[in-house]
């Protein structure tokens, strides 16, 4: 029988398929407005889903210090998302072509990246360890890699540890 457990890590991971596909129509229509608040709308998703099933197995002695960590730095993403109201975005898109011009003309591959968070104060010392994690594993990384290098350790403190349906 799945637990609530069980769902919210298949959520996280259905939302996680769906920011890649948001992602890659994005870098298809770079111009796009809609595009842009559909990766924003996902990423969103992705993230709160995370901390959902991170809620329930943080307090776990089996998950890994390495995963402990990085969680730290998707929590600091998640309360920017929901508390600073100065926050423009979480994401920023690099690479593409800008103006002017110079040439040899080099094309950048369009990726999606954190962004840099540096300008928003923080408010103690727990903020700031916080702040130091996401500087250490997303700031200024593809936000999709990240993404993907949670989902695999988390992934294996699961097999290695039963986390699914035990916590």
């Amino acid at each position: 029988m799945e637990s609530t457990t069980d769902r919210f890590w298949s959520s996280f991971q259905n939302n996680f398929s769906n920011l890649r596909i948001v992602i890659e129509e994005a870098r298809k229509d770079l111009n796009s407005p809609e595009k842009k608040q559909k990766v924003f709308d996902s990423l969103n998703n992705t993230i709160h889903s995370l901390l959902d099933y991170w809620e329930r197995v943080k307090k776990s002695s089996n998950i890994s210090a390495e995963t402990k960590k990085r969680m730290r730095a998707f929590a600091y993403a998640n309360n920017k998302l929901k508390h600073e109201y100065d926050l423009i975005s979480i994401q920023d898109r690099k690479g593409g072509f800008s103006f002017p011009i110079i040439f040899p003309l080099e094309i950048e591959e369009v990726r999606y990246e954190w962004s840099d968070l540096d300008y928003i104060p923080r408010k103690n010392s727990n903020q700031e360890n916080d702040f130091q994690q996401y500087c250490r594993f997303l700031k200024q990384k593809e936000i999709i890699n990240s993404l993907e290098d949670i989902s695999s350790l988390i992934g294996t403190d699961l097999k290695s540890k039963l986390l699914i349906g035990n916590v």
